[in-house]
């Protein structure tokens, strides 16, 4: 076997690591960023939950201290 029957299947070997190697690249580098612009989007969303939350149990503190001291007053009287 001599070298130039074996050169189209080397050289068609390499080209076609080249191209799968590009193609990762590329790929990996969009699959980062769609993945960085989920998180973002989804940080700001559990912001917005923990606030809601944190208000929701604000009230319910609130209403919980009126009840005690409305039940405190009832047993008093």
């Amino acid at each position: 076997m001599n070298f130039s029957e074996i050169f189209p299947y080397v050289f068609s070997l390499l080209v076609g690591v080249c191209s799968w190697k590009g193609t990762y690249m590329t790929l990996s580098k969009k699959v980062q960023h769609d993945i960085d612009i989920l998180k973002e989007s989804n940080k700001h969303e559990i912001e917005k939950l923990m606030n809601q939350h944190k208000l929701d149990m604000d009230s319910l503190i609130e209403q919980h201290k009126m009840e005690l001291e409305k039940i405190e007053k009832e047993h008093q009287n």
